[in-house]
C-alpha cells in the first residue's frame, strides 16, 4: 500500500465497496504481523502488514452507506492475503509538494463527524465538526506523533511557536482600528509555508493541558503537605504523561501512579478529564524551565533545566549548535517557560529583538555572563540559607521566597578561552551550552548519526535541530505577528476616529465580491430541492445534505467543502496543497476524497471537475460567511440607516470562525479566519455605535459583546460595551466587563498595566 491508504480504500479497491472495510478488519485482527504487533484499530495499519480479504458478498447493512467505489481489481474468488508493504514512490505530478512532516496522512476515512439539528428538515441532515480533541482522518498515520519534526522542532516546540503567534495576533486585534488589517504572512511566502508546517504538528496533549496538569500537581502536593516531586524529565507519549524523577518517590499524587521508584505515569485521558483547580492563586509554577530536547521512538522528551543545573550539548558540533538554537527558540516562545528569564549571547540578537526584554536579553561579553551567574548563585544561596531551605524546589514547595521561584537560564558561549560557569541543580540558575563536556552536570551527547544520549538519565533520543535559516524565518514570523510599532496615534482609546469615517473604513475593508460563478447546473442534473449550507461563523456545520448520504461525511471531506465554500474554486494541485500540505499524495487519494464527498453531497452540489480542471461547489450551495458579507455591505452602504442589515449579519455569528477545528486539520485557514474576525468586529463596533446613538444601550452592549465573543481582546469593542453599560446605568456589567478585560490582557500582555485604564476612560 502507499502511504495514506486505509482499510476503506483497500475495501473499495479489492471488494468494490469501501463500507466493507470492517470485514477486512474482523478477518485480520488476530493475525500476528511481521513487526510483532496485531491490528487493533481499523484506523491504524502499517507498511509490511498482511491483511485477509473476504470473498463472500457483503451482508446488506441497515445503515445507509455511500455508493460503492468501482473496483479497480476484480473481487477475489477466494480469501486472499494482501500485503501492506510500501510500493515504489510514483513520480510526483506537477503541483505536489515534498513532505516537511514525517507523518503521512491517510487517504480520507469516511468517519462520522457528528450530527446536529440546526437547519434540519425532513429530508436533510446536519454534519458538525467536533471539538479540539476530536479524532481526525490523519490518525491513519504510520508513525507516532513523536517521530515528526517541524522546521526541525519537536511537535511541542512547534505548538509553542503557534501559541506565541496567536498571542501576538490577539494583541494586534487589541489595538486594531476599524478597517485596519492585522499583519499576516503573505499567502505563498516563506513565512506562510513555515507557519503551515508548524501548524501541522499534532500532540496528544496541548501545552495548556500539560501546564494545567503540573499546576494541579503543585496544588495537591501542597494540600498533602509534601514537597514537589523532583522531576528531571517528562515523556509525553500517545497515551501517557510520564514523570521521570531524580530521586526515589513512592507516594505519587493523583492522577499519577508509580510505575517504578522514579517514574510516575498518568493516562492522557485522565489528564484531560481531571478537574482544574482554580482556587489556589498562590501556587507557583512547579517546573518553569521545561524544554523539549527531541523524541524517542514513541515520546517527546522534556528535560527540566533546573534539575540539570548545567546541561552541555556535546558531540557533533554542528548538530549541537542546531539543537541549542532549537532549545533557545522554544524557551523564548513556549508558554511552559513564559515566566523565566533567558540570557544569551549575540548569536540570538535577532530573536531577542522580537521578544519581550524580560523574556530574552543579550549579553555580549561572556565574562560578564559568568559574573552574573556567580552573583546570582551567591544571592540565592544566601536567601535559601536564611529560611532553612535546601534549594529552590524546597522553597517553592513551601511557597516561601517568591523571587527565587523562577529561574534564570543562561545560554553559554562556545568560547574555549572563557569556559562557562556551572550551576548546581535547583539553585535558581541554570546553564545550557554547546561544546565539550567536562563531566559537570548533565550532557546530551549527539552522535554522528544524529541520535543522542542524555546522561545521567540514560535516555536515547533524536534531538530537535533548528538551522540558522529556519531560525531567521522564525524571527521574521514573530516580527510580522507583532504588527506595526505601537504609537499614540494608533491607540483606539486615546485617538478615536469620527464615526462616519469608521463606517467608510469598514465598508472599504470588506473582502472583494467573488466573481460571478460561471458554472451552471450540469446537463440533466436536478437542482437540489433544498440548498446545502456551509456554516463557518462558529463551529463548522453543513446543513441540507440529502438524507441518507450525510451520516458518514468525513473530516477531510468536510474540510474540502469548507475550503471550496471560502475560496470558491480550486484546481487539483491547489486542493492537494491545502488539504495535504507538506505531504506526498497521489491523484488517486485526491480523487477518492472528491468522489466520496460527492456521494454525500450529490453531484449537483459538488459537480465533476470543469474542462479547465477546476473544482467548485454547485450553485445551490451557500455559506453563512457569504451571506454575512452581503448583509454587511448593504448595511454599511446605508450609513446610519443600516442597522437592520448589520443586525441580520451579526445574528449569523455563533462564535469564533471555525471554532473547534484543530490547526493541523485546517492549516490553510489562518488568513481566512483572521479576515473574518476583522470584518465581524468592524460590523459589531458600527452596530454598537448605531444602537447607542438611537438610545438602545442594551442593544449596543449586545452588539459589542457579540464581537468580543469573536475577538475578546479588542479595546474598541470593550470601550463600546463598557461605555454603553455605564450609559445604561449598569455599573455591575461595566465592572464585570472591565475585570474580564484586565484578566485576559494581564495573561496575554506582559506590559499590560491594569491601573492605566479604568471605566472612566471607556466612558469618554
Amino acid at each position: 500500500m502507499t502511504a495514506g491508504e486505509s482499510l476503506w480504500d483497500i475495501a473499495a479497491q479489492q471488494l468494490g465497496d469501501g463500507a466493507r472495510y470492517r470485514e477486512i478488519y474482523d478477518l485480520s485482527a488476530h493475525t500476528l504481523q511481521p513487526d510483532g504487533q496485531t491490528l487493533t484499530d481499523p484506523d491504524v495499519i502499517r507498511p509490511g502488514w498482511r491483511l485477509t480479504i473476504p470473498s463472500a458478498p457483503a451482508t446488506p447493512s441497515a445503515a445507509p452507506a455511500p455508493a460503492a467505489v468501482p473496483a479497480q481489481h476484480p473481487a477475489p474468488s477466494a480469501p486472499q492475503t494482501l500485503s501492506t508493504a510500501p510500493r515504489p514512490e510514483p513520480t510526483s505530478p506537477a503541483g505536489l509538494v515534498e513532505p516537511r512532516s514525517l507523518r503521512p496522512t491517510g487517504a480520507e476515512q469516511d468517519e462520522q463527524v457528528g450530527s446536529g439539528t440546526a437547519g434540519r428538515g425532513a429530508n436533510d441532515e446536519t454534519v458538525t465538526v467536533g471539538g479540539a480533541n476530536s479524532k481526525t482522518d490523519d490518525e491513519t498515520a504510520e508513525r507516532p506523533f513523536a517521530q515528526d519534526f517541524y522546521l526541525g522542532l519537536s511537535a511541542l516546540a512547534a505548538v509553542g511557536v503557534i501559541g506565541e503567534l496567536s498571542r501576538r495576533r490577539h494583541l494586534q486585534h487589541r489595538r486594531r482600528r476599524v478597517g485596519q488589517p492585522i499583519a499576516l504572512p503573505q499567502p505563498g511566502s516563506q513565512q506562510d509555508a513555515a507557519e503551515r508546517t508548524l501548524r501541522s504538528a499534532t500532540c496528544p496533549l496541548t501545552i495548556p493541558q500539560v501546564k494545567a496538569a503540573l499546576l494541579t500537581l503543585a496544588s495537591r502536593s501542597y494540600a498533602a503537605e509534601r514537597d514537589l516531586p523532583r522531576v528531571g524529565a517528562i515523556l509525553l507519549t500517545e497515551t501517557t504523561l510520564d514523570l521521570h524523577l531524580t530521586v526515589d518517590d513512592y507516594t505519587p499524587v493523583a492522577p499519577f501512579t508509580s510505575t517504578s521508584p522514579r517514574t510516575w505515569s498518568a493516562p492522557n485521558d485522565a489528564i484531560t478529564a481531571d478537574a482544574t483547580i482554580d482556587d489556589d492563586p498562590d501556587r507557583p509554577e512547579p517546573y518553569p524551565a521545561l524544554v523539549t530536547l527531541g523524541h524517542t521512538d514513541d515520546a517527546v522528551v522534556f528535560v527540566n533545566l533546573e534539575a540539570a543545573g548545567t546541561l552541555t550539548l556535546t558531540g557533533n558540533p554542528d548538530a549541537a549548535g542546531a539543537t541549542l538554537r532549537a532549545v533557545v527558540a522554544e524557551l523564548a516562545t513556549s508558554d511552559l517557560t513564559g515566566r523565566i528569564g533567558l540570557i544569551a549571547g549575540e548569536a540570538f540578537t535577532g530573536l531577542a529583538e522580537v521578544c519581550d526584554l524580560a523574556r530574552l536579553q543579550i549579553v555580549a561579553d561572556p565574562g560578564a555572563v559568568n559574573g552574573q551567574i556567580a552573583s546570582r548563585n551567591k544571592q540565592v544561596a544566601s536567601t535559601l540559607g536564611g529560611i532553612g531551605a535546601d534549594d529552590t524546589l524546597q522553597a517553592r514547595s513551601d511557597r516561601a521566597v517568591g523571587d527565587v521561584w523562577l529561574p534564570i537560564v543562561y545560554v553559554a558561549t562556545n568560547d574555549a578561552e572563557t569556559p562557562h560557569q556551572h550551576c548546581a541543580p535547583w539553585s535558581g540558575t541554570a546553564v545550557i551550552g554547546a561544546g565539550p563536556s567536562n563531566g559537570v552536570g548533565w550532557s546530551l551527547m549527539i552522535e554522528s548519526d544524529l541520535s543522542a544520549l542524555i546522561e545521567p538519565l540514560g535516555l536515547r533520543l533524536r534531538p530537535q535541530r533548528l538551522s540558522r535559516n529556519d531560525l531567521d524565518t522564525l524571527v521574521s514570523m514573530l516580527r510580522t505577528a507583532d504588527g506595526p510599532h505601537r504609537s499614540p496615534d494608533l491607540d483606539v482609546l486615546t485617538a478615536p476616529r469620527p464615526f462616519d469615517n469608521e463606517i467608510a473604513d469598514a465598508l472599504a475593508a470588506l473582502p472583494a465580491r467573488p466573481a460571478p460563478d460561471p458554472q451552471a447546473p450540469a446537463q440533466g442534473l436536478d437542482r437540489s430541492p433544498q440548498a446545502v449550507r456551509v456554516n463557518v461563523l462558529g463551529p463548522i456545520q453543513i446543513d441540507g445534505i440529502p438524507h441518507g448520504s450525510a451520516t458518514r461525511l468525513s473530516k477531510r471531506g468536510t474540510e474540502l467543502v469548507v475550503y471550496l465554500a471560502l475560496r470558491h474554486s480550486a484546481n487539483g494541485p491547489e486542493l492537494v496543497e491545502a488539504l495535504w500540505h507538506g505531504k506526498r499524495v497521489d491523484n488517486q487519494a485526491r480523487n477518492s476524497l472528491i468522489y466520496r464527498t460527492r456521494q454525500h453531497l450529490g453531484e449537483a452540489n459538488l459537480p465533476v471537475v470543469d474542462a479547465d480542471g477546476t473544482y467548485r461547489l454547485g450553485p445551490d450551495v451557500v455559506s453563512d460567511w457569504t451571506e454575512f458579507q452581503r448583509l454587511a455591505r448593504a448595511g454599511l452602504s446605508a450609513g446610519t440607516a443600516g442597522a437592520a442589515e448589520l443586525q441580520a449579519a451579526l445574528d449569523l455569528v455563533r462564535n469564533r470562525p471555525l471554532l473547534g477545528t484543530r490547526d493541523c486539520d485546517y492549516t490553510w485557514a489562518e488568513n481566512d479566519i483572521q479576515h473574518m474576525i476583522e470584518t465581524i468586529t468592524d460590523v459589531a463596533h458600527v452596530l454598537s455605535q448605531l444602537r447607542r446613538a438611537a438610545g438602545d444601550h442594551r442593544g449596543a452592549i449586545e452588539a459589542a459583546t457579540k464581537g468580543l465573543l469573536v475577538e475578546p481582546c479588542s479595546d474598541l469593542l470593550h470601550r463600546d460595551a463598557i461605555s454603553a453599560a455605564l450609559a445604561h446605568g449598569d455599573n455591575a456589567e461595566a465592572d464585570r466587563l472591565t475585570a474580564r478585560r484586565h484578566a485576559l490582557l494581564a495573561e496575554l500582555d506582559p506590559d499590560f498595566d491594569d491601573e492605566t485604564v479604568d471605566n472612566n476612560a471607556f466612558s469618554q
